[in-house]
C-alpha cells in the first residue's frame, strides 16, 4: 500500500492507517515498563555542574513522590499539580509522579509575570505547585486566591521543601502504578493561547501521550533549552525517557555555553527554536565539527536564507523544520527525504493522518497549491479545552482545525504561509495582541490601537503597534512606545515601533484587518 492516498474529488490526503495499539491501562504502567530497562543507565546530566542522574535513582524519586502525593489525599483523574520550575535533575520528578499516579499536570513557566501565572493558575486550580526557590515569592502571591500548596526545590523557610517527597517509604518496593478505567481520560494539561488572547488548557489524554510517544527512537544523547511549559519539552521528555536516552540539561539558552556543552557531552540531537538556532549559528567555533546527527527546529518559522546557512555550517548534521501543534501533536513528517529539498516545506503526510485544506470562507476543499485552513485528524488528538466549550475546535466530520493557512504541492509537501489566529511568536514565545493592546487603550491620548506581528528573519516576529490617537492629541508614537515598554517584560517589547494612522482597514463586518495593516508596514505604506 502506498504511504498515502488523494481523492481527486474530495481532495482529502488518507495516510496508511499505522498498526500501533494503545494500551488500555494508560500511560503509568507503560512508563513504569519503559524505565526499569534501562537500569544502569544515567537518564540525565545537569550540564553546567556534570552531575549525573541515573535511571535507577530517578525511578525511585518518581516512585517516592508518587507515593507522597497520594498519601497527601490526591486525588488520581481529578486532581492537578503544576511545576514551575527551570531544569534541574529534580524538574521531571513531578510530572513522571502525577503520569505514575494518574494526577493531571500542568506544567508552568518560571519566567511568566504575575499576571500570566496568576491567571493560569486559577484557571486549573492545581492542588500542589513545585517550584524553585527564586520563584517561590512569585507563585505564593500567584495561588493565593486557589490556596495551593508550595513545594520549593531547594531550601525553604515558610513552605515544605521537596526533599521531603523522596524520602524513603515503606511502601516503594511494592509500588504499582495506577491504572486508568478510560485511556481518553486527561493526564496532561498543557496551555497555548487562542484567538481571543486569552491562554487556554489544552487537555491530553493517555492516549495522546502514549501515541506521539511511540514515535521515539533510542538517541544517547539529547538537549533543549526549554523549560516544561512548552509541550515539545513535555514530550519529548517523556518520549526519549521511555526509550533510554539521556538528556542534557540546561538553564536557559546561551549559545556560547550551548556549544561547549554540545561539544563537551557529545550531544546526538538537539531541538530547539528557529531563533537558537540563528544564535547557535552566529557563535559556532570555526573548527568545531557537532557530533549532532540532527538538529530539529520549531516554534517560529525560518527563512531559507537562515536554514541553508545553518545546514552548510554543520555538513554533518540533518537539520530540520518540524511543525506541530499541541493539539494534534506532530503534524508532518519533517524527515521525509522530498520535502527535505524543498526548505520551506514543513513535511509529507504521517502514518495514520488525514488532511484537508479548506478555505476558511466558504468551506470549500482545496487541491494542489491551493490556499487554505488545514484540517488534521488522527487517533489522538487534544480532548478539548479545559473548563471551555470546545466544539468550534473540530468541524463536522472531526477534523481539528489548525488555525494555519497552508498548501500542499504536487509531492505533497505542505508549506504553512500565515496563521489566521492573531496570535504570534517571539523567539518561540506566543504574544498576544489583545494583552498589549488593552495596555495602550488605557493610556488616554489612544482612540484605536491594535498589534501587529512584523516578520523578523531572527525572532520569528516583532509586535507593532499602529494607533489612532485621540483628536487634537500632541502624543508621539515614541512616548505610546515608551508607556508600553515600561509595563510589559522583554518579550513583550514593541521592538517593530508605534505607527499613527488616522482610520484602519476594516472588513465589511467591521473587523479590523491585521494583514493589511502588516502588508503595509512591509511595503512602507505605513
Amino acid at each position: 500500500m502506498a504511504a498515502f492516498t488523494y481523492d481527486k474529488e474530495t481532495k482529502i490526503i488518507t495516510s496508511k492507517p499505522d498498526d500501533y495499539v494503545v494500551p488500555e491501562d494508560g500511560i503509568g504502567p507503560s512508563l513504569y515498563e519503559a524505565l526499569q530497562k534501562f537500569r544502569g543507565k544515567n537518564i540525565q546530566i545537569e550540564a553546567a555542574t556534570g552531575r549525573e542522574d541515573s535511571y535507577d535513582d530517578f525511578i525511585l524519586r518518581s516512585v517516592r513522590t508518587a507515593l507522597h502525593l497520594k498519601k497527601m489525599g490526591l486525588n488520581s483523574k481529578t486532581d492537578i499539580i503544576s511545576i514551575c520550575s527551570h531544569n534541574h535533575l529534580n524538574t521531571m520528578i513531578p510530572l513522571m509522579a502525577g503520569m505514575l499516579q494518574g494526577i493531571i499536570v500542568a506544567p508552568l513557566d518560571p519566567t511568566m509575570s504575575l499576571a500570566d501565572l496568576k491567571h493560569l493558575v486559577e484557571m486549573v486550580e492545581p492542588k500542589v505547585i513545585f517550584v524553585n526557590e527564586d520563584v517561590e515569592e512569585l507563585m505564593e502571591k500567584a495561588s493565593a486566591k486557589v490556596g495551593s500548596k508550595i513545594v520549593v526545590f531547594g531550601e525553604s523557610e515558610r513552605n515544605e521543601r521537596f526533599d521531603e517527597f523522596i524520602q524513603p517509604n515503606v511502601l516503594e518496593k511494592d509500588f504499582a502504578p495506577f491504572k486508568v478505567d478510560d485511556i481518553n481520560e486527561t493526564a496532561l494539561i498543557l496551555f497555548s493561547s487562542g484567538t481571543t488572547g486569552l491562554p487556554k488548557g489544552i487537555c491530553l489524554s493517555h492516549k495522546y501521550i502514549l501515541y506521539q510517544a511511540k514515535n521515539f527512537k533510542n538517541i544517547p544523547v539529547t538537549m533543549s533549552f526549554s523549560s516544561l511549559y512548552w509541550g515539545s519539552t513535555v514530550v519529548t521528555g517523556i518520549g526519549f525517557a521511555m526509550t533510554g536516552s539521556c538528556k542534557v540539561l540546561t538553564v536557559g539558552f546561551d549559545p556560547q555555553a550551548a556549544w561547549i556543552y554540545l561539544n563537551k557531552y557529545k550531544v546526538n540531537f538537539l531541538y530547539c527554536t528557529s531563533t537558537e538556532a540563528i544564535g547557535l549559528y552566529y557563535s559556532k567555533p570555526e573548527d568545531l565539527v557537532p557530533s549532532i546527527n540532527v538538529l530539529m527546529l520549531g516554534g517560529t518559522c525560518i527563512t531559507t536564507d537562515y536554514l541553508n546557512k545553518i545546514r552548510n555550517s554543520m555538513p554533518k548534521t540533518k537539520v530540520f523544520f518540524s511543525y506541530g501543534q499541541t493539539e494534534v501533536g506532530v503534524v508532518c513528517n519533517f524527515a521525509d527525504p522530498i520535502s527535505f529539498g524543498k526548505p520551506q516545506s514543513v513535511g509529507t503526510p504521517l502514518p495514520g493522518y488525514i488532511y484537508k485544506v479548506v478555505n476558511p470562507d466558504t468551506g470549500e476543499h482545496m487541491g494542489f497549491n491551493e490556499e487554505g485552513e488545514l484540517h488534521v485528524k488522527n487517533k489522538a488528538l487534544m480532548s478539548g479545552y479545559y473548563k471551555l466549550d470546545s466544539k468550534d475546535s473540530w468541524d463536522s466530520e472531526g477534523f481539528i482545525k489548525t488555525g494555519d493557512i497552508v498548501f500542499f504541492d504536487e509531492d505533497f509537501c505542505f508549506f504553512v504561509v500565515d496563521r489566521i489566529k492573531e496570535v504570534f511568536k517571539f523567539r518561540g514565545f506566543h504574544i498576544v495582541p489583545a494583552k498589549l493592546e488593552r495596555i495602550l487603550h488605557d493610556h488616554p491620548d489612544v482612540q484605536l490601537a491594535v498589534i501587529v506581528g512584523i516578520p523578523d528573519d531572527i525572532d520569528g516576529h516583532h509586535p507593532l503597534a499602529v494607533v489612532i490617537p485621540v483628536a487634537g492629541s500632541e502624543i508621539k508614537p515614541e512616548d505610546i512606545a515608551k508607556y508600553v515598554n515600561e509595563q510589559v517584560d522583554d518579550r513583550h517589547q514593541l521592538r517593530a515601533g508605534v505607527k499613527f494612522v488616522d482610520s484602519m482597514p476594516m472588513t465589511p463586518s467591521g473587523k479590523i484587518l491585521r494583514r493589511s495593516l502588516r502588508d503595509m508596514y512591509l511595503n512602507g505604506n505605513l
